[in-house]
């Protein structure tokens, strides 16, 4: 990214027309040269301002409410001569990192309703299996689909099919609805193969997916995870529901969503909102949506979100352990964004920008020691 692109992205930042992936980027300029546990001073904010509107003189920046985002930003700009972007100036040597892990890619296995496995990794393009009055076609860009035949089904011989994602692995498919649903990494999702003759539309969940409900108001479309239960009639949403997370944390892009926790307490959700359910709590919050859906658009934004949590979406991506040398280091808190599709040495390498820790890889783990200061 050159001078001008920079200077029109910093434009926009202040102006607020900036997309989610926009602000992470100008955000991740601030990471590259500060330490994460420093504070800037009210002089240097004042100072940067002063030189950022030399620069961009139709800027019109405000002055201490900007923080800590723009100030930040303005800071870093001028620090770097508004040149490239920090993930620009990663070392090319990392492409070649010793033991270097390869990105997750469309892998599954979808368990028949008799028991039988097949392996969408390895199965051909096509029709992969046929059962009662449904046929299951695979396609070249890995996405699974269900097409009904015109015999109807009684609710008493309705099917189920299960489809998981390993470590290291992700996947799309098409309900007979027309619903559609992204997995992510380890990842199941269990569902009738035809929703003929059933009243609602019922999905039960483990891990994470992005929902596109096909609309039907006479057929409420209902997510069962551990910890909640989601009802819709269409809309757009998104369940992280692991079973290793101490909550599961529902996110709405559109429509209306229900959703209910096990101690029965139940609230109604808008877009732009996410509701977390830890079984006997159910709360309801304001975010950023772009973060919470961004891996299905192949990037890891992470948006003040702390190590351990980081570690563990790389764990699951790039099929690998994560070992914390100091625990104290989970609890820091990065901002950033950079593809999902990179390999794990050049996402390491963003988070060590920041001086906190330093990653090494071996044999399938990570190791996350704290950066020594000399």
């Amino acid at each position: 990214m050159d001078n001008q692109r920079a200077k029109e992205l910093l434009i926009k930042y202040n102006e607020g027309q900036c997309t989610e992936e926009e602000k992470a980027l100008v955000e991740s300029w601030y990471l590259s040269t500060v330490q994460n546990d420093e504070k800037i001073t009210h002089d240097e904010i004042e100072s940067a301002m002063h030189h950022v509107r030399k620069a961009l003189p139709g800027l019109k920046v405000k002055r201490l409410s900007l923080w800590p985002r723009i100030a930040a930003a303005a800071i870093l700009l001028v620090a770097i001569g508004v040149t490239l972007l920090y993930l620009k100036k990663l070392p090319e040597a990392q492409s070649d990192v010793k033991n270097d892990m390869l990105p997750g890619s469309n892998k599954a296995t979808l368990t028949l309703a008799n028991g039988k496995k097949i392996s969408l990794t390895d199965a051909a393009d096509g029709t992969v299996a046929k059962e009662r009055n449904v046929t299951i076609n695979k396609n070249a860009n890995g996405n699974l689909s269900y097409v009904s035949g015109d015999q109807q089904v009684a609710p008493g011989e309705i099917e189920y099919n299960t489809i998981e994602t390993p470590k290291g692995g992700q996947y799309k498919i098409k309900l007979p609805d027309g619903t559609d649903i992204w997995l992510n990494a380890e990842t199941k999702l269990k569902y009738p193969t035809t929703f003929a003759s059933l009243k609602n539309r019922p999905i039960e969940l483990e891990g994470e997916a992005y929902f596109e409900v096909a609309k039907d108001k006479g057929h409420p479309f209902i997510v069962t995870t551990s910890k909640e239960k989601v009802e819709v009639l269409g809309t757009h949403f998104n369940i992280n529901a692991y079973d290793n997370d101490k909550v599961v944390k529902t996110t709405l892009l559109e429509g209306s969503v229900k959703v209910s926790n096990q101690a029965g307490s139940t609230k109604i959700m808008k877009p732009g909102q996410q509701a977390t359910a830890d079984g006997e709590s159910l709360a309801i919050r304001d975010v950023e949506t772009d973060y919470e859906v961004a891996w299905k658009d192949g990037y890891f934004i992470f948006n003040n979100e702390n190590l351990e949590s980081i570690m563990a979406k790389i764990s699951r991506w790039y099929n690998a352990d994560v070992v914390f040398m100091d625990p104290t280091l989970k609890s820091k808190s990065f901002i950033g964004t950079i593809s999902r599709f990179d390999k794990v040495s050049k996402v390491l390498n963003m988070l060590e920008r920041t001086d906190v820790a330093v990653f090494n890889i071996e044999s399938g783990k990570i190791i996350v020691s704290r950066k020594t200061r000399h």
